[in-house]
C-alpha cells in the first residue's frame, strides 16, 4: 500500500512548452514589464519566488461570480495558511485586479484577473499575479526577507533565506489549487512550478524572534521546480506535495529537515496565525 501511495503522489516532469510553462512565463514577464522604469525601487532588485498552478482538464468558471468564487477560495485557504497577506487576494475594488489578456500566456483572447502592486511602496505586499477562469494561476512575489523590517534587525538585502517561509508559501499555493479546482468539473490533476532568483549569496534560515543558521549558503541563483499531481492528493496527502515542491529549494541551503513532509505536519498549526 505504502509503494502504491508513493507512486502516486511520485511528481512527473510536464513538458518543457506545456500550458503551465506558458502560463508562468508570461506572467514573469508581465511582472517584470510592470516595474522596469523602477530601478533600484524596484521590488525584485534582489530576486523573487514565484508560484504557479494550472488544473486539468481546464474548465470554465464563469466570470460574472468570478470575484466572488476568488473570496470564497481565500476564506477556505485560512484553515491552512493565514498570513494576513493572502495569495491572489481579490480586492475588489480600484487599484485592485483588473481583466486582461496577453497573446503570450497561452489563452488566446480569453481573459483573465490580473493584479499588479509592484509600483505602490505602500502596500504591504508588492505581489503580481494572474489567474484564469479557466484554472490557471500564477503569482511573483518579492522576497519578504529583504524587508525594511528585516534591515532593521541588521540583516543585509540579499543575505538571508527563510526556508520556513518558502515552505508555507509553497503550502498557501497548492490549498489554493484544491480549492480552485475543487469548483471545477472533471478537475483530475494540478501542474505546479515553484520558481526562485537571487539566490546566490544568501544563507538559509529562519527568523522567528530569533536568527537560526543552517550553514550553507546558496551557489546557483536560480531553481525551478515543476511537478503534476492528482487533485485528490493535495487534499489527503498535501504535506508530501508540498515536500515535492519545496524540498529542491530546501536542499540548496542543507536544509531538508525543514520540509519533509512530517516537518509540515509539525508546522501547520503555527501557519494559522499570523
Amino acid at each position: 500500500m505504502f509503494a502504491a501511495l508513493h507512486g502516486a503522489l511520485a511528481p512527473t516532469q510536464p513538458p518543457q512548452e506545456d500550458k503551465a510553462t506558458l502560463w508562468h512565463e508570461a506572467t514573469q514577464q508581465a511582472a517584470l514589464n510592470a516595474v522596469s522604469g523602477l530601478g533600484e525601487k524596484s521590488p525584485y532588485r534582489t530576486g523573487w519566488k514565484q508560484f504557479t498552478y494550472v488544473i486539468t482538464p481546464e474548465g470554465h468558471l464563469p466570470e460574472s461570480s468570478f470575484l466572488r468564487l476568488l473570496a470564497e477560495v481565500n476564506n477556505e485557504v485560512h484553515d491552512r495558511v493565514n498570513t494576513g497577506w493572502s495569495m491572489f487576494f481579490p480586492f475588489g475594488a480600484p487599484g485592485g485586479e483588473y481583466w486582461q489578456t496577453d497573446a503570450a500566456s497561452g489563452e488566446g483572447e480569453g481573459d483573465f484577473l490580473e493584479c499588479s502592486l509592484g509600483k505602490d511602496p505602500k502596500m504591504l505586499g508588492r505581489d503580481f499575479w494572474r489567474i484564469s477562469p479557466s484554472g490557471k494561476a500564477s503569482l511573483l512575489r518579492e522576497y519578504w526577507e529583504d524587508s525594511s523590517f528585516h534591515q532593521e534587525k541588521g540583516i543585509p538585502s540579499g543575505s538571508l533565506f527563510d526556508v520556513d517561509l518558502f515552505a508555507q508559501n509553497v503550502a498557501e499555493i497548492v490549498r489554493h489549487a484544491q480549492a480552485v479546482g475543487a469548483r471545477i468539473e472533471h478537475a483530475e490533476s494540478v501542474s505546479f512550478i515553484c520558481e526562485v532568483t537571487g539566490l546566490a549569496g544568501r544563507r538559509g534560515r529562519t527568523y522567528k524572534g530569533y536568527m537560526r543558521s543552517f550553514g550553507a549558503e546558496a551557489q546557483a541563483d536560480r531553481r525551478k521546480v515543476s511537478a503534476s499531481f492528482p487533485l485528490a492528493a493535495l487534499l489527503d496527502e498535501w504535506p508530501a506535495v508540498v515536500e515535492c515542491l519545496a524540498t529542491p529549494i530546501a536542499r540548496i541551503f542543507q536544509a531538508e529537515q525543514l520540509t519533509t513532509a512530517k516537518a509540515i505536519r509539525a508546522n501547520a498549526e503555527r501557519w494559522l496565525r499570523f
